[in-house]
């Protein structure tokens, strides 16, 4: 073979491996399976965590339904101050005979529309206008007349000025008050109970890290230890102790995992759901956040407060109803009325019926007294009680109420100076587990006094846990007084 060609082959072999390479490389990464996409976790802030509980759970969401509905039906009691429409009508036939008429029966018909008002100040007002259509069948005389008309009431004794009336308008009022905020106390309670499964699962997932912790620092004890006993260079009582340490930290993350367990089904009910799986991260929180924390101050009472104070208002309101039905009924009453005379058409009994020169009036007074004393003294004797025991339930309400609060806020600031001083307390016994584990391998302190020592650490991370408990639920609490650190 000439030089030339072989140098022609030499260069196409240059030039075509490397391609041949790079197309079975693509080859082998097309076949290649797609690792699937890990799920993606998002954080989840407590007020995004209550925003799902108002949305999704079934407790609070039927607390705030009936709270608006107390606060709805409520208002059907001043209706009996609205301006109400009436109208009614009726056909009589009558074939009783008259001595001076011979007739075959008489046939009538009437209609009445208008409009009546009840004032706040006890006057009872109406205005009607009516039409009627009188038939003597068997003569032949027909005639019609209309009649506007004004009539008023107006209370002398029972219900003078309207008291009976807007008494027991407002004990209606006041009632459904007081539902909507029991209501509104419910709806709370919800929110302050999911609110207590989000921290309970926050601190159970640290737990859980504090326990992980433990174990793998006693598994590097254990394997340590084991390694010197087994070259002779420590005590069998070592690994025993090392063994015994390991399978009690074991024990510590199996009841760290269920109760993160049950924390994430609380946590999920709390939302709606059925699963024990939470794959948000939710927030963390430490004695630097809780140190900006002021001395808490209350800007309202606590809705079961507020709901006693209403359900004292209403009960004396209806009281003051009460008593003023048992009053004997004295009332004076008019009636002023244009009539228009007997035409002969209806169009013409209805444009005459306006004009003035045959009015009607009527004025009077009417008197209405209880006989049976005793049973109205009775019933009012009932409402009087029943006010007065509201009185006393509304005074220690409002004592347990002050009561709480100050211990509320004493435990507050005694929380926030533990979750600090147990922070300070976690440092220190770190540092001194540290030193003592330099110590022991170097052969100056005992395996037993680590122990001791990993001991006290982790009981410390745990009391810390449990003092953040302690101040997140308080802060919870204080979310009834208007007060919340988020």
């Amino acid at each position: 073979m000439k030089p030339q060609s072989q140098l022609r082959i030499i260069l196409t072999l240059a030039f075509a491996l490397p391609l041949a390479s790079a197309a079975q490389s693509a080859q082998t990464q097309a076949a290649k399976p797609t690792p699937a996409e890990k799920p993606t976790v998002t954080a989840l802030a407590i007020t995004d965590f209550l925003s799902q509980v108002k949305e999704q759970n079934g407790a609070y969401k039927a607390a705030d339904l009936n709270r608006s509905a107390a606060e709805s039906y409520g208002d059907e009691a001043s209706l009996q101050l609205s301006p109400t429409f009436f109208a009614s009508a009726q056909l009589n036939s009558d074939a009783k005979p008259s001595p001076f008429f011979r007739y075959d029966h008489i046939e009538n018909s009437s209609y009445n529309v208008g409009l009546s008002q009840q004032f706040s100040f006890g006057l009872q007002a109406k205005f009607s206008y009516q039409f009627s259509d009188t038939n003597y069948v068997g003569i032949a005389p027909r005639y019609y007349e209309a009649r506007p008309q004004l009539e008023a009431t107006l209370p002398l004794w029972r219900n003078a000025f309207g008291r009976e009336t807007r008494s027991s308008i407002d004990a209606a009022l006041l009632a459904s008050k007081a539902k909507a905020e029991g209501y509104d106390a419910s709806a709370k309670a919800a929110l302050l109970e999911a609110e207590a499964a989000y921290w309970r699962l926050a601190l159970a997932r640290e737990a859980l890290k504090v326990s992980r912790d433990a174990l793998s620092r006693a598994q590097a004890i254990f394997d340590w230890t084991e390694r010197r006993v087994k070259l002779s260079l420590a005590d069998r009582t070592e690994g025993l102790q090392s063994t015994a340490q390991l399978k009690a930290r074991r024990l510590d993350v199996k009841q760290a995992e269920d109760d993160e367990r049950s924390a994430s089904l609380a946590f999920n009910a709390a939302r709606g759901l059925t699963s024990d799986k939470v794959q948000e991260i939710l927030t963390s929180i430490n004695a630097d956040l809780v140190a900006k924390w002021e001395t808490p101050k209350r800007s309202q009472s606590r809705p079961d407060v507020e709901a006693v104070k209403l359900q004292l208002a209403a009960a004396e309101a209806s009281a003051t109803a009460a008593a003023d039905r048992s009053k004997p009924s004295l009332e004076l009453f008019g009636l002023y009325a244009f009539n228009s005379p007997q035409k002969a058409t209806s169009s013409d009994a209805i444009g005459e019926s306006w004009q003035n020169d045959k009015p009607s009036s009527t004025i009077g007074i009417r008197l209405q007294i209880p006989l049976d004393r005793t049973t109205t003294d009775r019933a009012q004797t009932g409402w009087l009680k029943e006010a007065q025991a509201n009185r006393l339930l509304s005074e220690r309400k409002l004592l347990e109420e002050e009561r709480d609060w100050n211990d509320l806020t004493a435990r507050f600031s005694l929380a926030k100076e533990k979750v600090r001083l147990y922070e300070d307390l976690e440092k220190a016994q770190q540092e001194k587990l540290e030193h003592e584990r330099a110590r022991q391998k170097a052969g100056r302190t005992t395996m037993a006094q680590v122990i001791q020592f990993e001991n006290d650490f982790e009981q410390t991370q745990f009391a810390r846990i449990r003092s953040l408990a302690e101040l997140l639920n308080l802060n919870a609490q204080m979310k009834l007084y208007g007060v919340a650190y988020e």
